[in-house]
């Protein structure tokens, strides 16, 4: 899923859930390698067996049924005040607009606009938070970056990058009435420069106009595949939460996945790697570091 689509899912906030999949390697294996953390809808799981790991601002909930397996990880993330964002102070009225200007797509159109959403595009990280204007975002440390995955042999969906002057997408999404409940920084799929390490970061924050008590993300997949998911609770280097997730059995055993979390209390920062088992030691390096990064 692209930063787009990651943007789209999170226009149905009322669910308050996040679905991911594993990214793919190729334009040929498509079931298996797409992975961000990204599209919104509600789950309901029944008959499930779970096994939990908690922290004080995030749970994780290992969860199997009798036809898939996953996890999903709630973040008790403290909303902010929207006068805190004080570089949007024009989104309210661009959201009000659209709502009223906005020509639903005929039912069977295959393209979504939610006129409650405002995108931009900026040059890099530094960009969307200065235009963002809370204090309280950093910008993590993740390795140089080798391109786009297309150059790679991954799928081409859309050149969002890294912080090397490539493009990352600013999404704030508000509610009917123009008030803003959340907003996400979030890349395209981008890969380390020497080892070719798939990495997905994104960035949230919600405010007090979000109806959610807490964030709830999930990822799940068929039994069939085979995969298996470790949960660590951590903490930083500057004493924050850390979720650390480990999915084995990718491919057929030939990858391996990790998928980190990270809340400073009103800012939630999310990483997934995908990479070749050989690659395993240097992806926690990545991993580590990115966490350890965060204020």
């Amino acid at each position: 899923m692209n930063g787009n689509e990651f943007m789209e899912a999170l226009t149905e906030l009322d669910s308050d859930v996040i679905d991911t999949e594993l990214p793919k390697k190729s334009r040929k294996s498509k079931s298996v390698l797409r992975w961000i953390a990204a599209a919104a809808c509600l789950l309901i799981v029944l008959g499930s067996v779970t096994a939990y790991a908690e922290s004080k601002k995030m749970e994780t909930k290992k969860i199997k049924t009798v036809t898939e397996s996953g996890f999903t990880i709630r973040v008790d993330l403290d909303k902010i005040r929207q006068k805190e964002l004080s570089g949007l102070t024009d989104i309210p009225e661009k959201i009000a607009e659209q709502i009223k200007n906005h020509v639903p797509q005929p039912v069977h159109s295959s393209v979504f606009i939610d006129p409650r959403t405002v995108t931009e595009i900026y040059p890099g990280i530094a960009e969307a938070i200065q235009r963002i204007g809370y204090d309280k975002i950093c910008a993590p440390q993740l390795p140089p970056c080798g391109g786009h995955p297309s150059d790679l042999g991954f799928s081409d969906i859309h050149g969002i990058t890294h912080y090397d002057g490539s493009e990352v997408l600013l999404t704030v999404r508000g509610s009917d009435a123009g008030r803003i409940l959340s907003v996400t920084i979030s890349y395209d799929d981008i890969s380390s420069e020497t080892d070719h390490i798939n990495m997905q970061p994104n960035i949230i924050v919600i405010t007090d106009s979000y109806n959610g008590k807490e964030l709830e993300l999930s990822s799940f997949w068929p039994n069939e595949r085979g995969w298996e998911t470790d949960i660590e609770h951590r903490t930083t280097q500057n004493g924050l939460d850390f979720e650390l997730l480990t999915i084995d059995g990718v491919d057929n055993g030939r990858r391996g996945g990790l998928d980190g979390y990270v809340s400073n209390g009103s800012v939630l920062y999310t990483l997934h790697l995908s990479y070749e088992l050989e690659n395993s030691e240097r992806a926690m390096e990545i991993m580590l570091a990115w966490a350890d990064s965060i204020r």
